[in-house]
């Protein structure tokens, strides 16, 4: 698979934050399917460099339990930057995760367990995305 990194200041419809390559590529490939622009990131740290750069996607697809930064730390850092503290973020992790333990302010976009309901998850896509009008996608881990 061969990753290209976007310029910056780029709107996206979805960020996908994803440290496991075939859940991340599944993933995309549904939502490229349907036209969405979608942008990856492999952990907390590059999903922030991403939105740092200018990056504004309608909707983070989030992964709780990743090296570098997990998706609880990359929480806090969303709390904390002013810029970043609305963006909605669907959780999509595994199990060992209990409901009690998720970010409460981070779960307006909805909960998906892995494996991942795909229609499920394209009903969330769809209510934060629209209808997408163009087909571009991009990835960097």
């Amino acid at each position: 698979m061969v990753f290209a990194v976007p310029k910056s200041g780029v709107e996206i419809d979805v960020l996908l934050i994803e440290d496991e390559m075939l859940a991340a590529a599944a993933v995309t490939a549904l939502l490229e399917s349907y036209s969405y622009t979608v942008k990856a990131a492999c952990n907390g740290r590059e999903a922030l460099t991403i939105l740092e750069s200018g990056c504004r996607p309608a909707l983070i697809l989030l992964d709780l339990r990743m090296p570098v930064m997990n998706g609880f730390e990359f929480c806090l850092e969303l709390e904390r930057n002013e810029a970043f503290r609305e963006m909605p973020v669907a959780i999509v992790s595994g199990e060992g995760v209990r409901k009690e333990q998720l970010p409460v302010r981070h779960v307006d976009a909805g909960v998906f367990w892995k494996p991942v309901d795909f229609e499920k998850l394209l009903t969330a896509v769809r209510s934060y995305c629209g209808q997408p009008e163009s087909h571009t996608a991009a990835a960097v881990c």
